[in-house]
């Protein structure tokens, strides 16, 4: 009679160990050729408030990627501090998703591996926008 691992058992296997990939890649950190500032201009756009339609100016945005996960996004004036967690990695791509302290949603970040540059993900209404290493 053969030694089964019963389904319930298989599972149980399998949660544990995707549980412990998924914890070695947030254990990752942006390597130091690609940590810096990041910058470039958020597009202008317009924004439905209540029966009125206004039009949001082009500005500016910087993202400073420091050691210990830590970023800081400039928009404007305004400097926010959050942390960062790589999701994924491939040869051309990094996936980095930003944790902002009291943001409902959070940021995605595409980091170009051979340009160096950072695409943006906006938030509707705000369109993306591609930052660039300095």
């Amino acid at each position: 009679m053969q030694n089964r691992i019963p389904f319930s058992g298989k599972l149980l296997l399998v949660f544990i160990i995707s549980t412990f990939f998924s914890f070695q890649s947030a254990a990752q950190q942006l390597k130091k050729k690609n940590l810096g500032v990041y910058t470039g201009t958020i597009p202008s756009y317009t924004l439905a408030v209540g029966e009125q339609v206004l039009e949001v100016s082009s500005t500016g945005i910087q993202l400073e990627f420091k050691a210990d996960k830590q970023v800081t996004e400039t928009i404007g004036s305004v400097p926010t501090n959050g942390t960062y967690t790589i999701v994924s990695e491939s040869k051309t791509e990094i996936i980095v998703v930003v944790n902002y302290p009291n943001a409902m949603v959070q940021e995605e970040l595409v980091l170009n591996r051979k340009t160096h540059e950072l695409e943006r993900k906006g938030f509707y209404p705000q369109p993306g926008c591609i930052l660039k290493k300095q």
